[in-house]
Protein backbone atom coordinates (compact mmCIF):
# COMPACT_ATOMS: atom_id res chain seq x y z
CA UNK A 1 0.00 0.00 0.00
CA UNK A 2 3.16 2.36 0.43
CA UNK A 3 4.36 1.33 -2.54
CA UNK A 4 0.72 2.41 -4.33
CA UNK A 5 0.74 5.86 -2.28
CA UNK A 6 4.46 7.15 -3.18
CA UNK A 7 3.10 6.34 -7.13
CA UNK A 8 0.21 8.49 -7.13
CA UNK A 9 1.94 11.03 -4.89
CA UNK A 10 4.97 11.12 -7.69
CA UNK A 11 1.61 11.41 -10.13
CA UNK A 12 0.52 14.61 -8.41
CA UNK A 13 3.69 16.09 -8.05
CA UNK A 14 4.28 15.80 -12.02
CA UNK A 15 1.17 16.74 -13.27
CA UNK A 16 1.66 19.93 -10.69
CA UNK A 17 5.32 20.41 -12.22
CA UNK A 18 3.40 20.40 -15.85
CA UNK A 19 1.47 23.15 -14.26
CA UNK A 20 4.66 25.28 -14.02
CA UNK A 21 5.90 24.50 -17.17
CA UNK A 22 2.39 25.37 -18.90
CA UNK A 23 2.63 28.62 -17.65
CA UNK A 24 6.41 29.24 -18.23
CA UNK A 25 5.61 28.26 -21.66
CA UNK A 26 2.12 29.59 -22.27
CA UNK A 27 4.10 33.37 -21.58
CA UNK A 28 6.80 33.01 -24.36
CA UNK A 29 3.92 32.15 -26.46
CA UNK A 30 1.71 34.65 -26.09
CA UNK A 31 -1.21 32.52 -25.46
CA UNK A 32 -4.73 33.64 -24.25
CA UNK A 33 -5.63 33.66 -20.74
CA UNK A 34 -9.09 31.33 -21.57
CA UNK A 35 -6.89 28.53 -23.04
CA UNK A 36 -4.28 28.85 -19.99
CA UNK A 37 -7.18 28.17 -17.52
CA UNK A 38 -8.71 25.44 -19.75
CA UNK A 39 -5.57 23.88 -19.35
CA UNK A 40 -4.62 24.40 -15.99
CA UNK A 41 -8.52 23.07 -15.26
CA UNK A 42 -7.54 19.58 -16.83
CA UNK A 43 -4.06 18.96 -14.50
CA UNK A 44 -6.07 20.10 -11.31
CA UNK A 45 -8.38 17.29 -12.47
CA UNK A 46 -5.51 14.82 -12.48
CA UNK A 47 -3.78 16.34 -9.27
CA UNK A 48 -7.18 15.54 -7.33
CA UNK A 49 -7.61 12.30 -8.64
CA UNK A 50 -3.58 11.68 -8.06
CA UNK A 51 -4.37 12.99 -4.36
CA UNK A 52 -7.16 10.55 -3.91
CA UNK A 53 -5.96 7.78 -4.88
CA UNK A 54 -2.92 8.51 -2.54
CA UNK A 55 -5.53 9.19 -0.08
CA UNK A 56 -7.02 5.68 -0.31
CA UNK A 57 -4.08 3.72 -0.64
CA UNK A 58 -2.94 4.95 2.75
CA UNK A 59 -5.77 3.54 4.06
CA UNK A 60 -5.08 0.27 3.48
CA UNK A 61 -7.01 -2.50 2.54
CA UNK A 62 -9.33 -2.79 5.44
CA UNK A 63 -8.17 -6.60 6.49
CA UNK A 64 -9.02 -6.73 10.42
CA UNK A 65 -8.53 -10.53 10.66
CA UNK A 66 -9.59 -13.56 9.90
CA UNK A 67 -13.05 -13.39 11.55
CA UNK A 68 -15.37 -10.53 12.51
CA UNK A 69 -18.19 -10.18 14.74
CA UNK A 70 -21.59 -8.71 12.69
CA UNK A 71 -25.60 -8.65 14.23
CA UNK A 72 -24.28 -11.84 16.22
CA UNK A 73 -22.93 -13.56 13.20
CA UNK A 74 -19.61 -14.56 12.35
CA UNK A 75 -18.24 -13.17 9.56
CA UNK A 76 -14.44 -14.64 7.81
CA UNK A 77 -12.67 -13.11 5.63
CA UNK A 78 -12.75 -14.11 2.16
CA UNK A 79 -9.92 -14.93 0.02
CA UNK A 80 -9.92 -12.23 -2.48
CA UNK A 81 -10.14 -8.93 -2.60
CA UNK A 82 -13.45 -7.23 -3.94
CA UNK A 83 -12.98 -4.34 -6.29
CA UNK A 84 -16.24 -1.67 -6.32
CA UNK A 85 -16.39 1.49 -8.41
CA UNK A 86 -16.13 5.31 -6.56
CA UNK A 87 -16.80 8.28 -8.70
CA UNK A 88 -15.53 11.44 -7.30
CA UNK A 89 -15.65 15.16 -8.71
CA UNK A 90 -12.06 14.57 -9.58
CA UNK A 91 -12.66 11.25 -12.02
CA UNK A 92 -13.42 7.16 -11.18
CA UNK A 93 -11.75 5.21 -8.92
CA UNK A 94 -10.96 1.22 -8.08
CA UNK A 95 -11.18 0.50 -4.47
CA UNK A 96 -9.89 -2.65 -3.94
CA UNK A 97 -10.44 -3.99 -0.01
CA UNK A 98 -11.02 -7.03 2.18
CA UNK A 99 -14.80 -8.36 2.48
CA UNK A 100 -16.49 -10.69 5.17
CA UNK A 101 -18.93 -13.06 4.64
CA UNK A 102 -20.43 -16.02 6.14
CA UNK A 103 -19.80 -17.69 3.11
CA UNK A 104 -18.83 -16.88 -0.96
CA UNK A 105 -21.71 -15.22 -3.17
CA UNK A 106 -23.79 -13.98 0.69
CA UNK A 107 -23.85 -10.23 1.66
CA UNK A 108 -20.57 -8.91 2.43
CA UNK A 109 -19.57 -6.73 4.68
CA UNK A 110 -16.47 -4.24 3.74
CA UNK A 111 -14.77 -3.00 7.03
CA UNK A 112 -12.74 0.16 4.60
CA UNK A 113 -15.90 0.86 3.32
CA UNK A 114 -17.08 2.13 6.59
CA UNK A 115 -13.70 3.67 7.39
CA UNK A 116 -13.71 5.72 4.93
CA UNK A 117 -17.49 6.63 5.12
CA UNK A 118 -18.08 5.31 1.49
CA UNK A 119 -21.75 5.76 -0.06
CA UNK A 120 -23.71 2.70 -0.97
CA UNK A 121 -24.28 3.68 -4.59
CA UNK A 122 -21.09 4.43 -6.71
CA UNK A 123 -21.35 7.87 -6.72
CA UNK A 124 -19.57 10.41 -4.22
CA UNK A 125 -21.45 12.70 -2.30
CA UNK A 126 -19.80 15.76 -2.94
CA UNK A 127 -20.57 14.78 -6.73
CA UNK A 128 -23.76 14.09 -5.71
CA UNK A 129 -24.61 17.36 -3.76
CA UNK A 130 -23.63 19.08 -6.90
CA UNK A 131 -25.58 17.04 -9.64
CA UNK A 132 -28.61 17.74 -7.81
CA UNK A 133 -27.91 21.27 -7.16
CA UNK A 134 -27.65 21.39 -10.65
CA UNK A 135 -30.99 19.52 -11.07
CA UNK A 136 -33.01 22.14 -8.85
CA UNK A 137 -32.27 24.79 -11.36
CA UNK A 138 -33.14 23.03 -14.80
CA UNK A 139 -34.00 19.61 -16.38
CA UNK A 140 -31.74 16.16 -14.94
CA UNK A 141 -30.58 16.13 -19.20
CA UNK A 142 -29.18 19.82 -18.32
CA UNK A 143 -28.04 19.36 -15.23
CA UNK A 144 -25.67 15.90 -16.40
CA UNK A 145 -24.83 17.68 -19.54
CA UNK A 146 -23.36 20.69 -17.46
CA UNK A 147 -21.36 18.80 -14.57
CA UNK A 148 -19.96 15.92 -17.31
CA UNK A 149 -18.58 19.23 -19.49
CA UNK A 150 -17.09 20.82 -16.21
CA UNK A 151 -15.37 17.86 -15.02
CA UNK A 152 -15.00 15.84 -17.39
CA UNK A 153 -17.09 12.63 -16.01
CA UNK A 154 -18.88 10.29 -17.97
CA UNK A 155 -22.51 10.51 -16.56
CA UNK A 156 -26.32 9.78 -17.87
CA UNK A 157 -29.69 10.70 -17.40
CA UNK A 158 -30.57 7.58 -15.56
CA UNK A 159 -27.69 8.09 -12.55
CA UNK A 160 -29.38 11.53 -11.90
CA UNK A 161 -32.79 10.32 -11.84
CA UNK A 162 -31.92 7.59 -9.65
CA UNK A 163 -30.18 9.81 -6.86
CA UNK A 164 -33.36 11.98 -6.81
CA UNK A 165 -35.51 9.24 -5.44
CA UNK A 166 -32.59 8.31 -3.11
CA UNK A 167 -32.37 11.72 -1.69
CA UNK A 168 -36.67 11.91 -1.66
CA UNK A 169 -36.31 9.43 1.13
CA UNK A 170 -34.55 11.41 3.73
CA UNK A 171 -36.87 14.26 3.08
CA UNK A 172 -39.69 13.52 5.60
CA UNK A 173 -36.96 13.01 8.26
CA UNK A 174 -34.98 15.81 7.55
CA UNK A 175 -38.29 18.02 7.57
CA UNK A 176 -38.70 16.77 11.21
CA UNK A 177 -35.60 18.09 12.36
CA UNK A 178 -36.60 21.79 11.33
CA UNK A 179 -38.82 23.84 13.53
CA UNK A 180 -41.78 25.81 12.22
CA UNK A 181 -41.09 29.00 11.41
CA UNK A 182 -42.50 31.99 13.56
CA UNK A 183 -45.99 33.59 12.30
CA UNK A 184 -44.21 37.04 12.17
CA UNK A 185 -41.49 35.54 9.25
CA UNK A 186 -43.55 33.63 7.46
CA UNK A 187 -43.74 34.76 3.75
CA UNK A 188 -46.57 34.76 0.78
CA UNK A 189 -46.90 31.47 -0.61
CA UNK A 190 -47.07 31.18 -4.87
CA UNK A 191 -48.60 27.87 -6.28
CA UNK A 192 -48.19 27.37 -10.18
CA UNK A 193 -49.66 24.47 -12.33
CA UNK A 194 -49.58 24.20 -16.15
CA UNK A 195 -50.92 21.36 -18.20
CA UNK A 196 -51.22 21.06 -22.04
CA UNK A 197 -54.58 19.85 -23.06
CA UNK A 198 -55.86 19.25 -26.77
CA UNK A 199 -58.09 21.74 -27.66
CA UNK A 200 -60.44 20.70 -30.37
CA UNK A 201 -60.20 23.57 -32.99
CA UNK A 202 -63.70 25.11 -34.24
CA UNK A 203 -65.30 23.81 -37.79
CA UNK A 204 -66.40 26.17 -40.44
CA UNK A 205 -70.42 26.49 -40.02
CA UNK A 206 -71.00 24.56 -43.36
CA UNK A 207 -69.26 21.18 -41.74
CA UNK A 208 -70.97 21.26 -38.47
CA UNK A 209 -72.66 18.66 -37.30
CA UNK A 210 -76.75 18.90 -38.14
CA UNK A 211 -78.95 20.28 -34.91
CA UNK A 212 -79.70 17.31 -33.09
CA UNK A 213 -77.18 14.79 -34.47
CA UNK A 214 -75.86 13.03 -31.08
CA UNK A 215 -72.20 12.48 -31.78
CA UNK A 216 -70.47 9.04 -30.72
CA UNK A 217 -68.70 8.27 -28.06
CA UNK A 218 -64.77 8.26 -28.46
CA UNK A 219 -62.65 11.39 -29.55
CA UNK A 220 -63.18 14.30 -30.82
CA UNK A 221 -64.01 14.54 -34.48
CA UNK A 222 -61.67 17.13 -36.11
CA UNK A 223 -58.28 18.27 -35.70
CA UNK A 224 -57.27 19.71 -32.49
CA UNK A 225 -54.57 21.12 -30.81
CA UNK A 226 -52.10 21.53 -27.92
CA UNK A 227 -53.46 24.37 -25.54
CA UNK A 228 -51.13 25.25 -22.05
CA UNK A 229 -53.93 25.09 -19.22
CA UNK A 230 -52.39 27.44 -15.70
CA UNK A 231 -53.45 28.03 -12.77
CA UNK A 232 -52.45 30.45 -9.71
CA UNK A 233 -52.99 30.40 -6.47
CA UNK A 234 -51.23 33.17 -4.05
CA UNK A 235 -51.97 33.19 -0.18
CA UNK A 236 -50.21 35.13 2.31
CA UNK A 237 -50.36 33.54 6.07
CA UNK A 238 -52.15 35.79 8.63
CA UNK A 239 -53.22 35.69 12.05
CA UNK A 240 -56.65 37.13 12.72
CA UNK A 241 -57.36 40.29 14.71
CA UNK A 242 -60.03 40.93 17.21
CA UNK A 243 -61.29 44.10 14.63
CA UNK A 244 -61.66 41.17 11.93
CA UNK A 245 -63.46 39.13 13.82
CA UNK A 246 -66.21 41.58 16.13
CA UNK A 247 -69.33 41.25 14.58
Amino acid sequence: MMMAKETELLKARAEFQAMVELVQQATKDGRRMDEVERDLWRHLLAIGLAMLEAFVADAGDGDVGETIEQDGERLRRLDEAHARRYVSIFGDLRISRRVYAVREKQRTIAPLDARLGLPREDFSYVLTDWLQQACVRGSFAEAVAWLAKMLGLDLNLHSAEHMNQQLATHTEAFRQTQSPPKPSEEESILVTTADCKGVPMRRPVQERARHGVRRRKGPCGGPSKSGPATASVGAREKRPTRSRWRP
